[in-house]
């Protein structure tokens, strides 16, 4: 799982609640999958069809806070505050939900959450249950003289105990009864509605995931569901439906068996009729959801994105005699297509042009006796990637993002215009709920120096190898590892192996008080041709506070230093511009190692996102005092699609380099 950094967020945050729909990814609205495209970070439940899943971006954050019977791996309460912890840091989050949000999705508890954090929230409805399940099984909810009336109930309840009417639901035969989360609890509701009038004769069926290829539906009487349900071995999800329109089924028989207790697989004929019952402006429009016939099927699905981002950076930098100004925009175009054999592709290519003079040293003009600013122009192809998914294992194979928890190793330089991306193969595998485990192999590092051969070089052969493993111990801790085998062909002296653990997590002290922390240690040697023997630590410390919508951070960072190789700890391949000031003064850590102490207090008012940072830069072991830098950053989401983005970093130097100041302006559209 990625850990957003705080420096890489352009916007103020907001939160989307999306209903995903029943099941079949085919039927989720066109805004909820547009939103899923958009997304920053993706909540989403255990529900939710991989395949929507797989049309997220490939930088979004994606969190699995998916509930089983009898384990919940992430409360209620820690969800709500994973959805404001992030919407606080300026991202766009949304909170995928099955079916709709407001139908026993609990998306009234977090709408209220956010409110009171004062993060705007919107709503997307779904598809729910009751409506595809019964289209999917061939009988309506309502029909005239049959059923004039429906009611929807679950068959959960909260600790104060059973409060259900069962009385008034067994009253009416002429009203249909839909229970959700029901198969644990069969016994108890045929027992409850016949004492209370029912008759036991009243048709029933038991559809079990519902909307699905593989759906079941079984229909019988009242008195038959919990024998049915241990007769048929049924499992969740699982949709009970009570009523006499049940019996209209019958009429079906392409759709599901009559009553003679056989399971039929659903051959989903009714599927475009469910968004009429709901009357949700929904559509097919899910690039790629089912499998497609043939590879031409496949391309022909596909969805194309553009996206563009203005950029104005201003550089003054006392060690040079001319200031620097880029005005620049980027223009990148996305394709993905469809899936054939669990297979899909996507290209993406980037332009970088520039609104005016390249009054700047971009490594690639000549322009040396101004300020660097890395974003050179041209046209590169950005990512070009095959991807197989196949239940618990995903495997992409060509150019490609690899980030790698919160980028410290292992990033795509996001920040710049020009983005670092890898042609290598990775691999995820998810063996189990708690645990996920990444190894990627990179043959080559595409560098945000490109497109454009030069000094530093556009790109770098590379052997390397990359493992991560992730368990989830509690809601309130995760445990990672890593070891990252860096070999360069063409740069032998960045060629290292790093080996590291992570303790990270969050919980609530009070409510409205969240205490997040980080810690993190690791060991880094020379490797493969490095022509210098060193062995350097790694080590972080965070912590950090929220209340009221505020967070109050402090954070130590050790890179350590090798005196007698002359060597400190290095990351050639991080988000380098996330840690350790914007102000760039330390892409390079100085030989004598660093030491910094950052204090920040993030937030947001008025829908603007707003932080600020403090570091102290200290060398690791030699004393010297490297200055001091102030960073700060305002945002705002216009809408869905546009941000507007002013930041800033001035670095006072005392023993290493000279006084710099930046400022940046930027607005980005998605589409």
């Amino acid at each position: 799982m990625l850990s957003l950094v705080q420096s890489d967020i352009h916007r103020a945050g907001e939160v989307w609640l999306v209903g995903a729909g029943p099941g079949d990814p085919e039927l989720i609205s066109v805004r909820g999958l547009r939103l899923i495209r958009e997304a920053d970070v993706l909540v989403y439940d255990r529900l939710v069809s991989p395949q929507l899943l797989d049309e997220a971006r490939d930088d979004a954050v994606m969190l699995d806070v998916g509930k089983r019977p009898g384990f919940h791996r992430v409360p209620q309460h820690e969800i709500e505050a994973l959805l404001v912890k992030h919407a606080r840091r300026g991202c766009k989050v949304v909170r995928l939900k099955g079916g709709d949000p407001f139908i026993f999705g609990r998306g009234g508890e977090e709408m209220q959450t956010l409110r009171a954090a004062g993060i705007p929230v919107h709503i997307v409805p779904g598809i729910t249950a009751a409506a595809a399940c019964a289209a999917a099984s061939g009988f309506p909810l309502t029909q005239r003289k049959v059923a004039d009336s429906v009611c929807l109930t679950t068959a959960h309840h909260s600790d104060d105990g059973d409060d259900t009417d069962w009385a008034s639901l067994a009253a009416d035969p002429n009203r249909t009864l839909v229970f959700y989360m029901g198969l644990g609890s069969l016994q108890r509701i045929q027992n409850k509605l016949g004492s209370h009038g029912m008759s036991l004769n009243t048709p029933a069926a038991l559809i079990e995931n519902g909307s699905y290829a593989h759906q079941r539906t079984i229909t019988c009487q009242l008195k038959e569901i919990e024998q049915m349900a241990k007769q048929h071995k049924l499992k969740t999800p699982c949709l009970l439906v009570v009523g006499n329109v049940v019996s209209l089924a019958e009429q079906k028989s392409d759709a599901v068996e009559p009553a003679s207790h056989q399971v039929s697989r659903s051959r989903m004929v009714m599927g475009r009729t469910i968004a009429a019952a709901m009357m949700l402006t929904t559509a097919p429009a899910m690039a790629g959801a089912a499998q497609a016939d043939s590879i031409a099927e496949a391309l022909t699905q596909g969805g194309t994105s553009i996206s563009f981002r203005a950029r104005s950076e201003q550089v003054d930098d006392d060690a040079l005699a001319r200031d620097a100004l880029a005005n620049t925009l980027r223009t990148r175009l996305t394709y993905r297509s469809g899936s054939w054999k669990n297979l899909s592709l996507l290209v993406e290519v980037d332009n970088v042009s520039y609104l005016g003079d390249d009054s700047f040293n971009s490594t690639r003009n000549g322009m040396v006796t101004r300020p660097v600013i890395v974003d050179p122009d041209g046209t590169d192809l950005n990512q070009a990637a095959l991807r197989l998914q196949r239940d618990q294992l995903t495997l992409t194979a060509g150019r490609q993002r690899l980030l790698r928890e919160n980028q410290r190793m292992i990033g795509g330089v996001g920040w710049r215009q020009n983005e670092q991306t890898y042609d290598a193969i990775d691999v995820a595998y998810k063996p189990a709920e708690q645990w996920q485990l990444n190894y990627a192999w990179v043959d080559d590092t595409q560098r945000i120096f490109g497109p454009e051969a030069g000094v530093p070089a556009a790109s770098l052969d590379s052997d390397h190898h990359i493992l991560n493993a992730r368990w989830t111990v509690s809601p309130a801790m995760e445990l990672a590892a890593y070891h990252i085998a860096l070999d360069f062909d063409d740069a032998a002296a960045l060629s290292s192996a790093t080996t590291g653990l992570i303790v990270n997590g969050a919980f609530d002290v009070r409510e409205n008080l969240r205490l997040d922390y980080r810690l993190e240690a690791a060991q880094q040697a020379d490797a493969a041709n490095n022509p210098v023997n060193f062995d350097v630590d790694y080590h972080h410390a965070g912590l950090g506070i929220t209340h009221a919508g505020w967070r109050i951070g402090w954070a130590h960072e050790s890179l350590g230093a090798d005196s007698s190789a002359g060597v400190a700890m290095q990351t050639p391949l991080a988000t380098l511009h996330a840690f350790q000031g914007w102000a760039d003064k330390f892409l390079t850590t100085p030989s004598a190692g660093m030491r910094d102490n950052q204090f920040s207090v993030s937030g947001s008012v008025a829908g603007f996102a707003l932080q600020l940072h403090h570091h102290d830069y200290q060398a690791d072991g030699s004393g010297l005092d490297y200055g001091k830098e102030w960073n700060m950053q305002i945002g705002r989401a216009i809408g869905s699609r546009y941000t507007l983005t002013a930041k800033f970093a001035r670095y006072t130097a005392e023993q290493f380099a000279q006084d710099t100041s930046k400022f940046w302006l930027m607005a980005e559209a998605r589409f």
